[in-house]
């Protein structure tokens, strides 16, 4: 036999013997994952670390290898679970490098101040076996692996329980797992198959007795975990439904205040207004919008230049969303007066009559004289394209809203406006419940149908972190709470 096939045949084993052991620690991991704490990485019972050490104290340090595959396996296949990255195959990468590291530093602490192979004949090399292969080797795979997490899987407030749990799943399958491989592979054998029942039945019993623990502890830990998660949903939609109510009521004390009132001017209206807005920071802004007739177009745009001491138009979006000079039609519905008028320059003048959502909400609202809220629109003023929401109040000539639809649509002079952002809303729910960690969606259910997204956040401890508004309605997962309430007209879903 030639040197070259003694050593192919070398490599053929040791290949062989890493792809068994990255298969063991495979499949060892993905039962004990099954007991594992969210985001999925780590378990409170990891036999695969005992596997790992056994197998680098029995074969060698050659077999490092095999316990990052198998690793990097187990994590890989739970961070595609919760959708592929580059990012996520990184972090499973080093989980694998950290658990490599553990298994090689228990290996040698054991050959350095035990001595391997053993018997473990004296009580003294037993209990520095178990407690350098145990709790003090497995601090290294806590640390790297609660580490990894901590650059962008867990909040900053779950490190030390990832860590503890981390180490003491590794540290209990170390002692439970370790010696009893040992007691069918390890040299001398007669010493050892002597203790596979002595030694091999009570880990067994241990093993099946600390799950056991476990997985009652841990059902009382969701069921406080689900109550705690019912009340923290609670609160955020109630404060989400409370506010909801602040733009809402702006619009209508605007409306009272017209019905109150003839002929209100531009600075009678600014102050009214900016009282308003300082006390309701989460408008965007408030207006007046006045119906004007087709043969008053002319006299009503001459008008309103010489009051501005500028060039006023009825104006409209057209297919490129540019601004431009509103079309013939019977009637305009065009922003007389807003504020705040500094960024909101562009809705001056503008025909809410011109879009058809808009127009629908300004007939309803009409008709029945009551405030009615648009659906999902991006805002004239948003040079950004973002999503928001206007409500709309009618006013009439004579004050309040006549019996019948007919004479309503005859005394209509126009609408109080409000324009508000949903995320403006939410923000200002939320940002004083020192609730995170929560998912939050606010969803128009007003056709059952065709629900639409009004937005989507998620809860941290730095703030609201807001998901695109436009998106559509997402499935939100785990335990879920929600609840519909109606807001101008419109039924609304919080969904957390």
């Amino acid at each position: 036999m030639t040197y070259r096939s003694i050593d192919s045949e070398r490599y053929s084993i040791w290949l062989g013997q890493v792809l068994a052991l990255a298969a063991a620690y495979t499949l060892a991991g993905r039962l004990a994952l099954l007991l594992a704490i969210p985001p999925g990485y780590a378990s409170a019972v990891w036999p695969a670390a005992g596997i790992a050490l056994a197998a680098v104290l029995l074969y060698g340090n050659r077999l490092w290898l095999g316990v990052l595959l198998g690793s990097f396996c187990v994590n890989a296949i739970t961070a595609w679970q919760h959708g592929p990255s580059w990012w996520s195959m990184g972090t499973a990468a080093a989980i694998g490098v950290g658990a490599s590291f553990q298994a090689l530093a228990g290996a040698g602490l054991i050959r350095r101040f035990v001595g391997f192979p053993t018997s473990l004949n004296r009580e003294s090399e037993i209990a520095k076996f178990l407690l350098l292969g145990g709790p003090v080797s497995c601090v290294v795979g806590a640390t790297c692996g609660a580490a990894v997490l901590l650059c962008g899987t867990i909040p900053p407030s779950r490190f030390l329980f990832s860590w503890f749990t981390w180490w003491v799943g590794d540290t209990v399958g170390v002692l439970i797992f370790t010696p009893l491989i040992l007691t069918f592979l390890a040299l001398p054998r007669s010493a050892w198959t002597k203790r596979r029942f002595t030694v091999g039945a009570p880990l067994v019993v241990t093993f099946a007795v600390t799950v056991l623990f476990f997985v009652i502890a841990r059902h009382w830990d969701q069921k406080r975990g689900e109550q705690a998660f019912r009340q923290q949903a609670h609160v955020v939609v109630s404060a989400i439904r409370e506010k909801c109510q602040v733009p809402l009521e702006s619009v209508l004390c605007l409306q009272n205040f017209y019905h109150g009132s003839e002929n209100i001017t531009r600075d009678e209206f600014h102050t009214v207004v900016g009282a308003m807005l300082q006390r309701h920071p989460g408008m965007q802004a408030l207006e007046w919008v006045e119906r004007v007739p087709r043969d008053s177009r002319t006299d009503y745009e001459r008008h309103q230049s010489a009051e501005l001491s500028s060039p006023y138009h009825i104006t409209e979006r057209d297919s490129q969303s540019r601004m431009t000079l509103a079309t013939v039609r019977d009637e305009y519905f065009p922003v007389r007066y807003l504020a705040p008028l500094e960024g909101n320059e562009r809705a001056l003048g503008y025909d809410l009559g011109s879009s058809p959502d808009r127009l629908a909400a300004l007939r309803l609202a009409c008709d029945t004289g009551e405030a009615v809220a648009s659906g999902r629109l991006v805002l004239v003023q948003e040079e950004q394209q973002r999503s928001g929401i206007i409500i709309f109040a009618p006013v009439y000539r004579m004050g309040r809203p006549a019996a019948t639809v007919e004479v309503r649509r005859r005394e209509l002079v126009g609408f109080t406006l409000g324009v508000f952002r949903v995320e403006d809303i939410v923000d200002a729910a939320v940002s004083e419940l020192g609730i995170n960690g929560l998912r939050v969606q606010l969803v128009d259910v007003t056709s059952e149908d065709d629900p639409t997204a009004l937005g989507a956040c998620s809860l941290t401890e730095r703030g609201t972190r807001w998901i695109d508004g436009r998106a559509e309605p997402g499935k939100l997962e785990g335990p879920t709470h929600s609840a519909t309430f109606e807001f101008a007209k419109r039924i609304w879903k919080v969904e957390v």
